[in-house]
């Protein structure tokens, strides 16, 4: 786990802390820094697709750039939070002031053109909380595009053009900075484009930096700013005898952080001096300075509109592709208008905040054991649907092998290798790049360089994975292709074992409208389908239906492709809850098998007394999975088989899962299976049992 400070680097005052996996960022595409840039206005919503529906967001800057909906928001969506873990909450000096929530959800953008891109996002809410502007807020972090663009109006400003280029700074927990010096110290700077405030916000480890180099004192009584959500804290004006520059931005004086709970942003660092105040005697600087050394400190300033406008900046832009933070600048043309108090800076509302009704896009037709044609980091591949392992996206080892040497040879001018590597990266092309170093290891850090991980999956067999842009027929997407290669003394064996160049979950591919032919279509007339709304899934890469049946409230509903089982399987948890309400008995022999990535699977044959009824199928046999860490979890917890067993999100046979195989679907007259990711529709179209095929 990693730990975010959701205000340390961000809201400029408390500590709030987040937990992230791994982030999924893809390898940098060489034309990133030539791509225009998403111009986004700072006072106009910015609309997204978030689970099918489209839903207006406010830019946020000052802030995290995850996702934040308010609460109302978060309920229309359907989103479904995770377990609560308190990973979300917000912290201040140690104790938690909001309880928070997230869960995932995918985000969509410019799907009108058909040309957008498809993500999964994390999204964060607080319950009750509805201040929030819009239905949310997000930033340039989470907005799949490698250059954001955010304008702002500036009335009063010249043609002379200037800009503050800085090092970028940040991310998709925390917020865009620009690195500069105060001194001999990294200063980070932000820019909050909601906020209006007559004084820009520092830490007060960056007044004492301020008031070192500069000269200054404090000046007045301590007044509360507000941060986030009625968050307020104490600050005082710190007036400086020499100003600080940031490009043309000049700054004479800032509200310091004073008093309140104890967090990164009120702590000094060691032998700092607060800075005197204006009536004080200098002679007690001498006392001055102790502080706990082990507390993190904070160093940085956040501009507001009040400041750029005075200086004439018209616009931020974020360059995560060359990791430059970019603040446009041009001289005013005239007298600029006495900053004002502290307030929001309003976004005007273009339309619903949420709108179900979206641009119908075409299916994209996809039949059993054909390929579909992808590009992964441009490279074509043909991929066939089916069970793809834990990341949804499993390749055979060549193709894997191509994917990595590509990326060495395109970062090789930049990165610093030592030894064989090095001269490997210098010597060789990219077609040969694997034949010579195909029996190195690479070090830690080329691998992170290139987003490469490798971990063991079974006896003497080894795991790559590889974040990637994944393209279909229009849309695209971040994702992780992984395949398997078997170390031995003569080079590694690369499985080769897939059809074509490998498998893809249906979850995976990027289009938003699938469907997935089956078998032939029975003539007209007759039938069921099973329309399902799609659930939302925080764990896992595939796209299922849920609905309810007598005894249990929430059941995900699958397809099972490429598993050797005749049967629909089901989680241990739906296995026990079936014997309970439909009783049954256990067969024998056991079965087990490793699925694409290697993970070993075991299930159990389960004969139902009285069928289970799911729309058209009637289901009297099922495999039901064994997760030998789970029944020794029931044991130690004395879970009776007499009482449902918890329903815990993302742990591995707890949830109520039933997955289909195709033979069954068959069997029960289902010709085809539609995904409507715009619409959360899924469906299984079924006609009639040994219906006859249409002409």
């Amino acid at each position: 786990m990693r730990w975010w400070l959701w205000a340390v680097l961000l809201l400029i005052w408390p500590a709030a802390v987040l937990a992230q996996g791994r982030t999924g960022l893809v390898p940098i595409p060489a034309d990133a820094s030539q791509a225009p840039p998403l111009v986004l206005d700072a006072d106009a919503p910015v609309p997204v697709w978030v689970n099918g529906l489209q839903v207006q967001l406010a830019v946020s800057t000052g802030t995290v750039d995850h996702i934040t909906l308010n609460d109302s928001a978060v309920g229309r969506i359907g989103l479904s939070a995770a377990p609560a873990d308190n990973t979300a909450d917000l912290v201040i000096g140690g104790r938690i002031v909001l309880n928070g929530r997230h869960g995932k959800g995918w985000l969509g953008t410019d799907w009108q053109n058909g040309a957008g891109t498809l993500v999964r996002r994390e999204y964060y809410w607080f319950p009750g909380e509805q201040r929030l502007p819009l239905a949310g807020t997000i930033g340039p972090f989470a907005l799949p595009y490698w250059r954001v663009r955010v304008d702002w109006p500036v009335a009063a400003t010249g043609l002379a053009g200037d800009v503050v280029d800085l090092p970028l700074i940040g991310g998709i927990d925390n917020a865009a900075y620009g690195v500069s010096k105060v001194g001999r110290q990294f200063l980070a700077v932000g820019v909050d484009v909601r906020m209006r405030r007559p004084l820009p916000l520092v830490t007060a480890a960056t007044g004492a930096d301020l008031a070192a180099e500069f000269g200054g004192r404090l000046v007045g009584a301590a007044w509360r700013e507000e941060i986030l959500l009625g968050i307020s804290r104490p600050v005082r004006r710190l007036q400086l005898d020499r100003p600080l520059m940031i490009g043309p931005i000049r700054i004479d004086a800032v509200a310091v952080r004073q008093g309140g709970p104890r967090d990164a942003t009120m702590t000094l660092a060691p032998g700092q001096l607060t800075p005197l105040d204006a009536e004080e005697d200098p002679e007690i600087m001498q006392v001055r300075g102790r502080i706990l050394k082990q507390r993190r400190v904070a160093r940085y300033i956040m501009l507001t509109r009040t400041q750029l406008e005075a200086a004439g900046c018209t616009s931020l832009l974020v360059d995560k592709a060359e990791l430059r933070w970019r603040l446009a600048c041009a001289s005013p043309d005239r007298a600029v208008a006495p900053a004002g108090p502290t307030q929001l800076v309003p976004v005007a509302a273009g339309g619903p905040l949420i709108d179900p009704v979206l641009p119908q896009l075409p299916e994209v037709q996809l039949a059993i054991d054909q390929p579909v044609p992808v590009r992964i980091n441009g490279r074509p591949l043909n991929l066939v649907p089916g069970e793809a392992g834990r990341e949804g996206l499993m390749l055979n080892g060549r193709v894997g092998r191509n994917l990595v040497a590509t990326r060495l040879a395109e970062v090789r001018s930049e990165f610093q290798a030592r030894g064989q590597l090095s001269d490997a990266l210098r010597r060789v092309d990219a077609a040969q790049l694997f034949e010579r170093i195909g029996a190195l290891a690479l070090p830690d850090q080329t691998r992170d360089s290139i987003g490469l991980s490798v971990s063991s999956v079974a006896p003497r067999t080894l795991l790559y994975s590889l974040d990637v842009q994944l393209a279909g027929l229009g849309q695209q997407t971040l994702a992780v292709a992984t395949w398997l290669e078997t170390p031995m003394r003569t080079g590694d064996n690369l499985d080769k074992s897939l059809p074509h160049d490998g498998r893809i979950a249906l979850a995976m591919l990027p289009e938003a409208r699938l469907r997935l032919a089956l078998g032939p279509a029975p003539a007209a007339g007759g039938g069921t389908d099973l329309v399902l709304p799609i659930a939302d899934r925080s764990h896992d890469q595939s796209v299922m239906g849920v609905t309810t049946v007598p005894g249990i409230d929430v059941l995900f509903v699958g397809v099972e492709l490429g598993e050797p089982v005749t049967a629909p399987l089901a989680s241990m948890a739906l296995g026990q809850d079936l014997v309970r309400l439909h009783g049954g008995r256990w067969a024998e022999p056991r079965q087990s098998w490793r699925n694409a990535d290697r993970r070993l699977r075991r299930a159990r044959l389960l004969t139902l007394a009285t069928p289970l009824v799911v729309g058209p199928l009637r289901l009297s046999e099922l495999w039901v999975e064994q997760e030998p860490l789970l029944e020794q979890m029931a044991g130690q917890r004395h879970w009776s088989r007499l009482a449902p067993w918890p329903d815990m999100k993302g742990i591995a046979g707890l949830e109520r899962e039933l997955r289909l195989p195709v033979p069954v679907l068959q069997a029960a007259g289902c010709h085809a299976l539609v995904m409507d990711k715009p619409g959360r529709a899924w469906t299984k179209r079924c006609g009639p049992i040994n219906a006859p095929p249409a002409p």
